[in-house]
């Protein structure tokens, strides 16, 4: 049965440690990452020594990680790995080859995420009930959120999936919100966010003049505790503590 007189019409979620969640070493994740992305590019025929090449992305992406909280800019591992080629002397390379390799390199970290357990119970709820569903993600390649996403059959339950990587903006920049806004054509009102990271999903859902759940399950990190004077319209345990407040 459809509820009546309900709060929002559209249910906007995150998707990292929001939907799924990272199991493992994210450090050692990111060697054996850095690893699978260099032999892809020597068994594709790109000549680049093994340290030169593993300091100097590690360095760019450094580097990438410190700009996105400063200016909210996307910048794509594409882009981020075309760089790195660049200042090693490596001369032009295909987009075939770049993306083979990326592709490699996000495999490791694909092996991480798990679905979790109420996932599939709450967006099956929701669309049943009759609410829009939307997905907004930061992520710096396309290809592996769309991965992750028909991995694990998420695809179905969104009309709108708006990636970083491909919209240009992070959260917590109004016009990634805005976008999805724009689409579902409903007042600001009756939207709510989900999401794990204070500054990122409800600092963004807040910049966008909408309403906001920050899921505490995975969220009480160093990262949102530096952040602790955001303060969220609902808090959440879990993915289905949104039925009582939807």
């Amino acid at each position: 049965m459809i509820q009546k007189n309900r709060s929002f019409d559209v249910i906007l979620f995150d998707l990292g440690d929001t939907l799924i969640y990272f199991d493992g070493k994210w450090e050692k994740m990111l060697i054996q990452s850095n690893l699978a992305l260099f032999h892809s590019l020597i068994e594709q025929g790109i000549q680049v020594e093994k340290i030169a090449f593993l300091t100097a992305f590690s360095k760019q992406m450094q580097w990438y990680y410190k700009q996105r909280e400063i200016t909210y800019i996307e910048y794509t591992s594409i882009e981020m790995l075309k760089i790195t080629l660049e200042k090693l002397g490596v001369g032009k390379i295909s987009d075939s080859t770049i993306e083979t390799a990326l592709v490699e390199m996000y495999r490791v970290s694909q092996n991480h995420w798990f679905l979790e357990k109420d996932a599939y119970e709450i967006l099956t709820w929701l669309t049943s009930q009759g609410y829009r569903l939307g997905l907004i993600t930061n992520a710096s390649d396309t290809i592996d959120v769309n991965t992750l996403l028909s991995k694990y059959q998420l695809n179905q339950y969104f009309e709108k999936i708006i990636i970083s990587a491909a919209y240009g903006l992070r959260k917590p920049h109004p016009a990634i919100f805005n976008e999805a806004i724009q689409y579902f054509e409903y007042p600001q009102e009756s939207y709510l966010m989900v999401g794990d990271k204070l500054a990122n999903d409800v600092l963004g859902a807040q910049n966008a003049g909408i309403h906001s759940a920050w899921i505490k399950r995975r969220g009480r990190t160093e990262f949102n505790q530096q952040h602790r004077h955001i303060q969220p319209d609902y808090q959440l345990e879990t993915l289905l503590d949104l039925k009582e407040i939807v």
